[in-house]
């Protein structure tokens, strides 16, 4: 008996708990962003002893391509994790004498991205990262007239395996909709800065070889640092492609009439509608119908200007929730926030979700059980009367509770 209560009020509390776990999944999808980056890396590292202006830099171009996660913060602010594959080195020339490092590294980065417009829109962009660069492998090539061609593998003998550096530039994101399939592509440039010398310790201590790997070692003097200008194209996915909250389904408006079976008996008339008043919904549930699936739209809900935060107004209304809900306990409901279109996407997701959860939350607070509920918000998406007016609007900003089962 014991281990059944137990069983039994393990599964009451998973329970209880469901809607708010899909809410917090639900809000991680809708914050998060997925992305691919392809990029081109102009390699040139820098010496800064005088031995070394005898050579001639020469372009060296590298491809490299990565992956990162995008966290938006806000509509102007995110993070971006990325992990980037990416060449580096040097190439030199003197008289008949060509040098070519070509070095592979493996970029760990946390850019911060400040946007100077809101996300959903064509959106030009700063970033700034710091970054730890792990060298994987590579080669060093060395050829002259005397010695031929040589190639050898790129050893700790001749480079520091790590460096770390700084990074930073502009980019220009623009977002494309396919029907409601999201995604986004941008293009950056930008200038990275390794910090760290990458001569080896055996290079400085005299024991490795710099530039010619059959002829002489010698000790260097100075630094050789990394510099690099870098240009990307990055793809971004949006995880809110894959919502959990389903789209919610249009109803058709059209009239109803229930026929009396008997003359004397006073028929019902009413019209199906999307939405209904509380007094209408009130009269269809004294009247014995089952308004499974019909939604109260509430117009004049008030809160705080640009918060969540309840009005009294808003409050007295609920308390007739509250009546209806404690006069049939078998009366399950779904709080659904929306918005106009005043402000980003991003911005009126948050608060169609911040505002259900509040009306959530009062009917708790009001002795409504919470496993009797769930609350969702769809921000902008799904409006029902135009935005290009103030009463459409007025009408778009709205919380709907709907009935999802009485018995």
């Amino acid at each position: 008996m014991t281990m059944k209560r137990k069983h039994i009020s393990l599964a009451l509390a998973l329970l209880f708990l469901l809607p708010a776990t899909n809410a917090v999944a639900q809000h991680f999808l809708d914050k998060n962003e997925v992305g691919f980056r392809y990029c081109w890396n102009h390699a040139d590292m820098n010496y800064s002893h005088k031995m070394f202006n005898i050579y001639t830099h020469k372009d060296y171009w590298q491809n490299g391509f990565g992956f990162f996660i995008t966290h938006r913060v806000s509509s102007y602010f995110a993070i971006r994790p990325e992990i980037d594959f990416i060449g580096r080195g040097a190439m030199l020339k003197f008289e008949d004498i060509n040098y070519k490092m070509d070095a592979k590294y493996v970029d760990l980065r946390l850019p911060l991205i400040v946007s100077f417009a809101p996300h959903s829109a064509v959106n030009p962009y700063l970033f700034v990262a710091p970054e730890l660069c792990i060298v994987r492998e590579g080669e060093i090539t060395f050829k002259s007239d005397h010695t031929g061609k040589l190639t050898t593998d790129l050893a700790e003998g001749n480079i520091r395996p790590y460096d770390i550096g700084v990074c930073g530039g502009l980019g220009l994101e623009i977002p494309i909709r396919i029907g409601e399939f999201r995604f986004s592509i941008a293009g950056e440039a930008g200038y990275s800065l390794g910090l760290l010398n990458t001569f080896s310790e055996e290079e400085l201590d005299g024991d490795a070889i710099v530039l010619n790997p059959s002829a002489y070692t010698f000790t260097p003097e100075g630094s050789r640092n990394n510099r690099g200008i870098e240009a990307a194209v990055t793809i971004t996915l949006p995880l809110s492609n894959f919502r959990l909250i389903p789209k919610p389904q249009p109803r058709p408006v059209v009239e109803e009439q229930i026929i009396e079976p008997e003359p004397e008996v006073e028929v019902f008339e009413y019209e199906i509608k999307d939405c209904y008043s509380f007094e209408e919904m009130y009269d269809f549930v004294k009247n014995g119908f089952d308004i499974s699936d019909k939604r109260i739209c509430v117009f004049d809900m008030k809160f705080q200007f640009g918060s969540a935060k309840l009005l009294r107004s808003s409050e007295k209304y609920l308390d007739n929730v509250v009546g209806m809900m404690k006069a049939y306990p078998r009366m399950r409901i779904t709080i659904n926030g929306h918005t106009d279109n005043i402000g980003s996407e991003e911005t009126n997701q948050t608060l169609s979700e911040k505002r259900a959860q509040s009306v959530f939350d009062y009917l708790v607070k009001h002795g409504i059980e919470a496993d009797r509920m769930a609350c969702y918000g769809y921000g902008l998406r799904y409006p029902i009367d135009t935005n290009a007016t103030e009463a459409g609007r007025a009408k778009n900003r709205r919380v709907e509770i709907e009935v999802t089962r009485i018995k």
